[in-house]
């Protein structure tokens, strides 16, 4: 298969997938976890390890929870220092309102709970709180240019769940300590699905309890600046509730100013509402919008029901207690997929499609070969220029060495390097430019098999893919005589991350 097969017009099959291999796709099968383990309700300290998919706030509301990441069982049994449990009865009462609902997770400083959350930007929980806020009060009163919306979160602590974390505890994880469900999802399942069933992070560090979250609207009556707004509602939010400890050490906690109570203390607002609702304890609250200066909600008797630890959920994320998901995926196209499924809560419809290579010219001297993989999503392997006859020779021996690799359809598709469409794939926020374009001398793979999963690697230029080891999707792209011939690696799996090679899932 040489450069001057590829004609400049059309697209056109140069080369048929083999007869005796036809496209079969893989459909993964989910296993429920409650199947999986036998393990019925969990326990606290079970959620260490666990996914987050922060879609409801609160998001400390456990409706959230995703699935097991980290086989914390095997990884306490190994290292149980990393596990720490201890009491921590305190409370605290937070309070923040903002103009624009767009600036939920800003005000509320959700990213410092997150590590290195400042690269995210988590527009899924933006959107939950959205729409919780929406459910609640109403298009009309969301969309209303005089609203300010707040909230108050009173937190009754009563222990700390922890599970030690840093760069080398990360690299263990990922090499010994995944959860064996999580590592066949990565490898099976299309990224947008994964997101959808994981979530965005992972639990490390929390506080059990209990919660109370009141939301607030109010209808300010003054074109003051979008501070000031916010500040008038922080005092009326401030001003609406009471929590009071007595003689005896008994909690007395109320949110609303009573009937005939005042409407506004600041005199800046018409109308002032709020919804509350509780986690942990006995449940109380209302969803409903009730007026601040004509309401009265009693949570007494719920502060005293979190005595019973039974009752207690999570109350809060401490400081970096969520660590992205993405921290334990080794390859970079679903890493990346991921990161823009949170930054961008974008809506997938997830397709299976018969592995394809592609290759085309920019010009007369430079090629660009891509790889369109089961789910159709595009991955470039080479973009490059040859000049002369010695780069003829290497730009042929790498399309020899790829299209050898993977026995399936090659396309020529030379007229779309020019529409919008091919621009898009070259300039989305995952092609995979590594792998290729890095190692022109097409050098032999080599195999590396750990937990399940197959790594063709070639070891001098630190590349390379990995492809769940399962025989049906193997033969989906044309890979089982290669992977059969394909001398052992003489690295380890550690060596991997250690010398951050670049590694695509297929």
């Amino acid at each position: 298969m040489l450069l001057d097969e590829y004609k400049s017009s059309s697209e056109y099959i140069i080369r048929e997938r083999p007869a005796d291999n036809p496209w079969i796709p893989y459909i993964p099968k989910s296993t429920s976890i409650e199947t999986r383990t036998g393990r019925g309700a969990l326990a606290l300290r079970d959620f260490l390890g666990y996914s987050l998919n922060p879609q409801i706030t609160p998001i400390e509301n456990t409706l959230n929870l995703g699935y097991p990441v980290i086989d914390k069982d095997k990884l306490s049994k190994s290292h149980s220092s990393y596990f720490t449990y201890w009491k921590n009865a305190s409370h605290k009462t937070n309070v923040y309102s903002y103009k624009n609902i767009d600036d939920y997770l800003s005000k509320t400083k959700f990213t410092d709970k997150v590590a290195h959350g400042s690269e995210f930007k988590f527009l899924g929980i933006h959107l939950g709180h959205k729409h919780t806020m929406t459910s609640i009060f109403g298009e009309n009163l969301i969309n209303d240019t005089t609203s300010v919306f707040g909230e108050l979160n009173v937190i009754a602590n009563d222990s700390v769940y922890r599970m030690q974390y840093s760069d080398a505890i990360q690299k263990e994880i990922l090499v010994d300590y995944l959860d064996s469900e999580f590592i066949k999802n990565v490898h099976t399942l299309h990224p947008y699905e994964l997101y959808k069933m994981y979530g965005s992070l992972v639990m490390t560090n929390f506080c059990s309890g209990g919660r109370a979250t009141a939301y607030y609207v109010g209808t300010h009556l003054k074109s003051s600046s979008e501070e000031e707004q916010e500040s008038d509602l922080s005092h009326e939010i401030n001003d609406s509730f009471t929590w009071k400890t007595n003689d005896t050490g008994n909690v007395n906690l109320s949110i609303g100013r009573g009937k005939n109570g005042v409407w506004s203390t600041t005199r800046n607002f018409g109308h002032i509402k709020f919804s509350a609702t509780t986690l942990g304890g006995n449940a109380f609250g209302f969803v409903t919008p009730q007026e601040v200066g004509n309401t009265t909600l009693d949570l007494t008797s719920w502060v005293a029901s979190l005595s019973n630890e039974s009752n207690n959920v999570i109350s809060k994320f401490n400081q970096n207690g969520l660590i992205p998901v993405t921290d334990f995926i080794l390859e970079l196209n679903i890493k990346n997929r991921l990161r823009n499924y949170i930054n961008q809560s974008t809506e997938v419809s997830v397709t299976h499609k018969e592995p394809m290579l592609m290759i085309g010219k920019f010009t007369a001297n430079s090629i660009w070969c891509w790889f369109n993989d089961r789910f159709g999503n595009p991955y470039t392997l080479l973009c490059g220029s040859f000049s002369g006859s010695d780069g003829v020779v290497k730009t042929n021996n790498w399309i020899n060495g790829i299209t050898n690799m993977f026995k399936i359809k090659v396309l020529s598709n030379d007229t779309t390097l020019n529409t919008n469409n091919a621009k898009e794939q070259l300039a989305s926020p995952d092609p995979f430019y590594n792998i290729g374009f890095q190692n022109i001398g097409f050098h032999r793979y080599k195999k590396l098999i750990h937990q399940g999963v197959v790594y063709l690697i070639d070891e001098e230029d630190k590349v390379g893919f990995s492809i769940y080891n399962n025989g049906i999707l193997i033969n989906e792209y044309g890979l089982k005589d290669y992977i059969s011939s394909a001398p052992a690696a003489t690295i380890s799996y550690s060596k991997l991350i250690d010398d951050n090679y670049k590694i695509c899932c297929l």
